[in-house]
């Protein structure tokens, strides 16, 4: 399953928001890894200075925790590669704002070790 949250404001820190109210907040039942990716808006400001983080939670009213390793997203560094699905919820969060927007792309999907990882 692909969530596109688009034209994300940068601008302010705590979850992130698109531009039709759906926020990074994404339910991972049914799904073993994921990856997400942040990209600069088509015709929008510059992200440069803004950083992202890819947390994990056991329910959307909880604050989100950092995955053992630390996953953020920067302009130089705009993909988490691909990550464990530890918690029922995976959340995309502003951690150092600047005044831009991006489009942030979740990929999650389903495993079976036996066969190696879906595509």
């Amino acid at each position: 399953m692909i969530v596109t949250l688009s034209k994300c404001s940068l601008n302010v820190a705590g979850i992130v928001q698109a531009f039709d109210g759906s926020t990074g907040i994404v339910p991972t039942q049914g799904y073993d890894v994921a990856s997400v990716r942040a990209v600069g808006v088509q015709g929008g400001s510059t992200w440069s200075a803004a950083v992202l983080k890819v947390r994990k939670t056991s329910a959307p009213w909880q604050a989100g925790a950092d995955y053992s390793t630390v996953v953020s997203l920067t302009a130089s560094a705009p993909a988490s590669g691909l990550l464990a699905v530890e918690a029922a919820y995976l959340t995309v969060e502003v951690t150092t704002a600047e005044a831009s927007y991006a489009d942030i792309i979740i990929d999650l999907k389903p495993s079976n070790i036996a066969q190696g990882i879906t595509t």
